[in-house]
């Protein structure tokens, strides 16, 4: 990032957890970036679309970065049952 460019920032979580698969901007250019959900990426301000994977799954998210600005997004894969995710985590205590 050049100087005086101001970045956003955006908490990314998915439910399960993905790994990062690609961040592309609103143009279509690759932005080079791995990890995992949850994490929290810094980015110059605009639009991206970023592929997340779990297993077989794979979704999409699109991602509005504001300069200063930290975003909340939280993906939930469409074949996933919250309420189902939720009982087995409680079932564990």
């Amino acid at each position: 990032l050049g100087t005086g460019v101001r970045v956003g920032y955006v908490q990314l979580s998915s439910t399960p957890w993905a790994e990062i698969q690609s961040i592309e901007t609103a143009a279509g250019k690759a932005v080079h970036l791995a990890g995992q959900t949850p994490l929290q990426i810094a980015l110059p301000p605009g639009r991206y679309v970023v592929e997340l994977k779990n297993g077989d799954r794979s979704g999409k998210v699109t991602l509005d970065v504001v300069p200063g600005q930290v975003g909340i997004v939280n993906y939930v894969f469409p074949d996933v049952k919250v309420d189902s995710v939720v009982n087995e985590l409680v079932s564990k205590y």
